[in-house]
């Protein structure tokens, strides 16, 4: 979640928009909240983050993700 947030970040910073369904000042925020606090973790809430929020979140990025690796290979093979 840690890394998740962190991404989340950059890609605010890099003005992305994230896609609908995905909460990202949520991820920044718990990330902040992992690194910052982590002696106040709340194991029970961490659980229902990691099963409850987080594959929807990955059902919206996948095609995403696949999207970017179709376009990061056709350059790849583009340029050899």
């Amino acid at each position: 979640m840690m890394k998740l947030g962190e991404a989340a970040s950059r890609l605010a910073r890099a003005n992305v928009e994230p896609p609908p369904g995905v909460a990202r000042s949520d991820a920044i925020a718990n990330r902040n909240w992992l690194i910052h606090q982590y002696d106040q973790i709340d194991r029970g809430l961490t659980w229902v983050t990691l099963t409850r929020d987080l594959p929807g979140w990955r059902a919206v990025l996948e095609a995403l993700f696949n999207r970017a690796q179709r376009a990061l290979a056709s350059e790849h093979s583009d340029a050899g």
